[in-house]
């Protein structure tokens, strides 16, 4: 590539050079009647200098692409092998392994050159948690996306939403109101759903469990209650 765009420099020299010359003796270019004769050197320098560039710039591009391919052919791979060896798939082993292949997220202090490496060992305590920039949502319920693979948990299910004040969003979700609050007023509307906030807009609740209805009535089952189901 190098050597391409080295080739297509030195041939905008020559046609530079060429073009002085050809303005320096203009009069005897115009005398001697020679203005195609040169118009045509100069266009097959001109034509092999592109050439030159082209070739040059399509190398550039098919290594950029080859270089931003690798991770993603090497995870699809990786995940593919997995799954066809009988490997079960999972948000949190997907993730883990995702974290894993970002070699250039390893830590933040990665491109300050902070991150020194020693002898030392580390202790944890506990659990550790890894928490990307960018959410990421998959095909699932707000429950599961909530939960992700973790057991569910009412006291600590309803405390994430209160800590990440996850209320006010889903009011914000205009499918309730809009659909079935507006569109369908008048009309016996069956929801099926485990969000909580709705509960207060509806006129009969039906609290089914393993198939089982548990309770029915209007809004007076708690929030307790309707948390430790698992519906």
């Amino acid at each position: 590539m190098r050597q391409l765009t080295k080739d297509g420099l030195q041939q905008t020299d020559k046609r530079v050079g060429l073009m002085n010359e050809i303005l320096a003796a203009m009069d005897t270019v115009k005398c001697y009647s020679w203005e195609t004769s040169f118009q045509k050197q100069v266009q097959n320098i001109r034509n092999y200098e592109l050439s030159r560039f082209h070739k040059a710039q399509l190398l550039s591009a098919l290594n950029s692409f080859i270089l931003n391919s690798i991770p993603a052919v090497v995870t699809v791979t990786s995940f593919g092998a997995f799954t066809f060896l009988g490997g079960k798939l999972t948000p949190t082993r997907a993730f883990t392994s995702l974290f894993l292949f970002a070699v250039r997220a390893t830590l933040p202090f990665r491109n300050a050159a902070q991150l020194i490496k020693s002898d030392a060992g580390v202790i944890i305590r506990g659990t550790v948690a890894y928490v990307p920039q960018v959410s990421w949502i998959f095909n699932a319920t707000v429950r599961e996306n909530i939960l992700f693979e973790s057991e569910f948990e009412a006291a600590r299910y309803c405390k994430a939403i209160d800590v990440t004040e996850f209320h006010h969003d889903l009011d914000l979700l205009p499918v309730f109101n809009r659909c079935i609050k507006e569109d369908f007023k008048g009309k016996t509307k069956v929801l099926v759903t485990n969000q909580l906030h709705f509960l207060p807009q509806v006129d009969e609740v039906i609290l089914v469990s393993d198939g089982t209805i548990k309770e029915e009535g209007t809004f007076r089952i708690s929030l307790k209650t309707v948390c430790c189901s698992k519906s």
